[in-house]
């Protein structure tokens, strides 16, 4: 179902706010110190991350029916993302997205795609516990891994240790 040129002007005015919000919460995040990731790996185009893209909800949005509604026929009408579960200890919304086409592992609105499809897998770099999808070739990486491995070459740990370690903190690019 590719888009047409409203859902693509529509979806163009979203990306643009998006965009600006993430450049100023990235901008905030900096000046207060906030850590986060870098990525390393290049993406397989395997597509894992296109079959159920999972979306966070905030405290009002996932507790205030009328704006969960607005939320998710957004999602349904303008993203093309169905809702196949919400998961409420995480609070996070899994769709399935209508754009995907599973036999050619390609997006049939790559070029109309939404904010939050183009800026994965960034956005994870700025959790604190970025879990990637099994099959997916990129990873996070902590930008200061360095430091913190010559610091613990001098301890006394076991190579199953220290893989922990380093798997754990993502040391590892």
């Amino acid at each position: 179902m590719k888009d047409g040129i409203i859902l693509k002007t529509i979806k163009f005015i979203d990306r643009v706010c998006y965009t600006i919000y993430l450049k100023l919460t990235r901008f905030v995040t900096r000046i207060f110190g906030t850590k986060h990731y870098e990525l390393a790996g290049k993406c397989s185009s395997c597509g894992a991350c296109c079959i159920t893209p999972s979306i966070p909800a905030g405290e009002i949005i996932w507790n205030f029916k009328p704006l969960e509604s607005t939320f998710l026929a957004w999602q349904k009408y303008i993203n093309g993302f169905e809702l196949i579960e919400k998961e409420e200890e995480s609070r996070l919304y899994v769709f399935n997205c209508t754009h995907f086409d599973a036999k050619t592992r390609l997006c049939d609105s790559y070029s109309s795609r939404p904010g939050i499809c183009r800026d994965y897998p960034k956005v994870l770099t700025y959790q604190v516990c970025p879990i990637f999808f099994e099959s997916c070739t990129m990873k996070a990486y902590d930008p200061k891994a360095e430091d913190l491995l010559n610091k613990l070459d001098s301890e006394n740990l076991t190579d199953e240790q220290m893989k922990l370690i380093k798997k754990e903190l993502y040391l590892e690019k």
